[in-house]
Protein backbone atom coordinates (compact mmCIF):
# COMPACT_ATOMS: atom_id res chain seq x y z
CA UNK A 1 0.00 0.00 0.00
CA UNK A 2 1.18 3.48 -0.83
CA UNK A 3 -0.18 6.84 0.21
CA UNK A 4 -1.36 8.93 -2.72
CA UNK A 5 -2.18 12.61 -2.20
CA UNK A 6 -4.75 14.20 -4.46
CA UNK A 7 -4.94 17.96 -4.92
CA UNK A 8 -8.39 19.14 -6.03
CA UNK A 9 -8.26 22.75 -7.24
CA UNK A 10 -10.94 25.19 -8.30
CA UNK A 11 -10.11 27.25 -11.35
CA UNK A 12 -10.62 30.98 -11.23
CA UNK A 13 -14.08 32.37 -11.94
CA UNK A 14 -14.77 34.49 -14.97
CA UNK A 15 -17.51 37.09 -15.36
CA UNK A 16 -19.19 34.78 -17.88
CA UNK A 17 -19.60 31.84 -15.51
CA UNK A 18 -20.43 34.11 -12.57
CA UNK A 19 -23.51 35.36 -14.43
CA UNK A 20 -25.33 32.05 -13.85
CA UNK A 21 -24.83 32.08 -10.08
CA UNK A 22 -28.53 32.44 -9.15
CA UNK A 23 -29.53 29.30 -11.04
CA UNK A 24 -26.60 27.43 -9.55
CA UNK A 25 -27.67 28.49 -6.04
CA UNK A 26 -31.16 27.08 -6.59
CA UNK A 27 -29.71 23.76 -7.74
CA UNK A 28 -27.28 23.70 -4.82
CA UNK A 29 -30.17 24.30 -2.43
CA UNK A 30 -32.03 21.42 -4.07
CA UNK A 31 -29.08 19.07 -3.65
CA UNK A 32 -28.71 20.12 -0.03
CA UNK A 33 -32.40 19.23 0.50
CA UNK A 34 -31.84 15.82 -1.09
CA UNK A 35 -33.09 16.54 -4.63
CA UNK A 36 -30.08 15.07 -6.43
CA UNK A 37 -31.91 15.26 -9.78
CA UNK A 38 -32.02 19.10 -9.73
CA UNK A 39 -29.92 20.70 -12.47
CA UNK A 40 -29.24 23.97 -14.25
CA UNK A 41 -30.54 24.48 -17.77
CA UNK A 42 -28.61 22.17 -20.10
CA UNK A 43 -26.55 21.01 -17.11
CA UNK A 44 -26.38 17.75 -15.21
CA UNK A 45 -27.87 16.60 -11.94
CA UNK A 46 -25.76 15.49 -8.98
CA UNK A 47 -26.61 11.87 -9.82
CA UNK A 48 -25.55 12.35 -13.45
CA UNK A 49 -22.37 14.08 -12.31
CA UNK A 50 -21.61 11.26 -9.88
CA UNK A 51 -21.73 8.68 -12.67
CA UNK A 52 -19.39 10.76 -14.84
CA UNK A 53 -17.05 11.56 -11.92
CA UNK A 54 -16.95 7.92 -10.81
CA UNK A 55 -15.71 6.79 -14.23
CA UNK A 56 -13.22 9.65 -14.56
CA UNK A 57 -11.91 9.26 -11.02
CA UNK A 58 -11.46 5.50 -11.51
CA UNK A 59 -9.38 6.23 -14.63
CA UNK A 60 -7.29 8.83 -12.79
CA UNK A 61 -6.59 6.50 -9.84
CA UNK A 62 -5.84 3.56 -12.15
CA UNK A 63 -3.28 5.67 -14.01
CA UNK A 64 -1.78 6.84 -10.70
CA UNK A 65 -1.41 3.21 -9.59
CA UNK A 66 -0.01 2.06 -12.92
CA UNK A 67 2.63 4.79 -12.99
CA UNK A 68 3.12 4.81 -9.19
CA UNK A 69 2.23 8.49 -8.93
CA UNK A 70 2.02 9.63 -5.31
CA UNK A 71 0.73 13.13 -6.07
CA UNK A 72 -2.19 13.83 -8.40
CA UNK A 73 -3.54 17.26 -9.35
CA UNK A 74 -7.10 17.81 -10.61
CA UNK A 75 -8.43 21.24 -11.58
CA UNK A 76 -12.17 21.66 -12.08
CA UNK A 77 -15.27 23.79 -11.57
CA UNK A 78 -16.38 24.69 -8.05
CA UNK A 79 -19.57 22.60 -8.16
CA UNK A 80 -17.70 19.52 -9.33
CA UNK A 81 -15.05 20.15 -6.69
CA UNK A 82 -17.68 20.23 -3.96
CA UNK A 83 -19.34 17.05 -5.23
CA UNK A 84 -16.00 15.25 -5.38
CA UNK A 85 -15.12 16.25 -1.84
CA UNK A 86 -18.54 15.16 -0.57
CA UNK A 87 -18.18 11.80 -2.32
CA UNK A 88 -14.58 11.23 -1.22
CA UNK A 89 -14.74 12.45 2.36
CA UNK A 90 -18.36 12.22 3.53
CA UNK A 91 -19.69 9.62 1.04
CA UNK A 92 -22.84 11.76 0.74
CA UNK A 93 -23.46 14.22 -2.12
CA UNK A 94 -25.97 16.17 -0.05
CA UNK A 95 -23.04 17.46 2.03
CA UNK A 96 -21.31 19.15 -0.91
CA UNK A 97 -22.32 22.58 0.40
CA UNK A 98 -20.14 22.01 3.50
CA UNK A 99 -16.96 22.27 1.41
CA UNK A 100 -16.16 25.95 0.81
CA UNK A 101 -14.12 27.07 -2.15
CA UNK A 102 -12.71 30.29 -3.55
CA UNK A 103 -11.09 31.22 -6.83
CA UNK A 104 -7.96 29.10 -7.24
CA UNK A 105 -8.32 27.42 -3.85
CA UNK A 106 -7.54 23.74 -3.38
CA UNK A 107 -8.41 20.82 -1.15
CA UNK A 108 -6.01 17.99 -0.43
CA UNK A 109 -7.02 14.39 0.32
CA UNK A 110 -5.00 11.21 0.79
CA UNK A 111 -5.79 7.58 0.11
CA UNK A 112 -3.89 4.33 0.53
CA UNK A 113 -3.64 2.53 -2.81
CA UNK A 114 -2.25 -0.86 -3.69
CA UNK A 115 -0.58 -0.45 -7.08
CA UNK A 116 -1.30 -4.10 -7.94
CA UNK A 117 -4.90 -4.32 -6.72
CA UNK A 118 -7.58 -2.16 -8.27
CA UNK A 119 -10.70 -3.98 -7.08
CA UNK A 120 -12.03 -0.55 -6.18
CA UNK A 121 -12.08 0.49 -9.87
CA UNK A 122 -15.85 -0.01 -10.19
CA UNK A 123 -16.42 2.41 -7.31
CA UNK A 124 -13.42 4.55 -6.36
CA UNK A 125 -15.61 6.48 -3.92
CA UNK A 126 -15.73 3.36 -1.72
CA UNK A 127 -12.08 3.93 -0.75
CA UNK A 128 -11.24 5.63 2.55
CA UNK A 129 -10.05 9.16 1.76
CA UNK A 130 -8.60 11.40 4.44
CA UNK A 131 -9.13 15.17 4.17
CA UNK A 132 -5.76 16.85 4.75
CA UNK A 133 -6.58 20.45 3.77
CA UNK A 134 -9.84 22.23 2.97
CA UNK A 135 -10.04 25.42 0.87
CA UNK A 136 -6.35 26.33 1.02
CA UNK A 137 -5.43 29.71 -0.44
CA UNK A 138 -1.98 30.25 1.10
CA UNK A 139 -0.39 30.00 -2.35
CA UNK A 140 -2.26 33.19 -3.29
CA UNK A 141 -0.72 35.40 -0.60
CA UNK A 142 0.67 38.56 -2.06
CA UNK A 143 -1.82 38.67 -4.93
CA UNK A 144 -3.93 41.75 -4.36
CA UNK A 145 -6.37 41.60 -7.31
CA UNK A 146 -8.58 38.72 -6.17
CA UNK A 147 -12.37 38.73 -6.30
Amino acid sequence: MARTVIYLARHGETDANASGIMQVQQVSDGWKAGNLEAKVTEGESANEAKARLQAAFADILAEACKKKYRNVFICTHGGVLRLLMALLVNKDMRTSYTFPHRNCSYHRVAVELDDDDNRWSADPFSLAFEALDICKIDHLSGITDLK
